[in-house]
């Protein structure tokens, strides 16, 4: 019989073992000693949900504002590019689909705002 002569590569399997085992061991006792303290404090286990739902609220907000922002300015260079002559006939395509992107972040801009602002009041 053949005895297994041990490589680097059996050495990257186990180190990234212990690796995966030490992340888990620091997770579980991340969350053990989290739950023992939040245990203590029941009143910041009300807040989170709040918090939670402003942090969701501000980051939908700016993405949407920075895609708008970024779609008006795409539509803005075309604009320019085609005030100068350089838009032809062929590209009418990938400015249609511009277009239609800059009205679909709108869309879901209004619904952002009325969910947020309107209703959310």
């Amino acid at each position: 019989m053949e005895e297994h002569q041990p490589n680097a590569g059996d050495d990257r399997v186990e180190l990234l073992r212990r690796w995966i085992l030490g992340v888990l061991v620091l997770g579980l006792l991340g969350t053990v000693v989290e739950l023992v303290l939040l245990e203590h404090y029941e009143r910041l286990l009300q807040l989170v949900p709040v918090v939670l739902i402003a942090i969701a609220i501000a980051v939908l907000v700016w993405h949407v504002i920075r895609k708008d922002t970024a779609s008006r300015a795409a539509l803005l260079v075309v604009m320019a590019f085609a005030m100068a002559g350089f838009v032809k006939q062929e590209h009418a395509g990938r400015a249609h689909v511009l277009a239609l992107y800059w009205h679909f972040v709108d869309t879901v801009w209004i619904v952002v705002f009325t969910v947020v602002y309107l209703i959310g009041r």
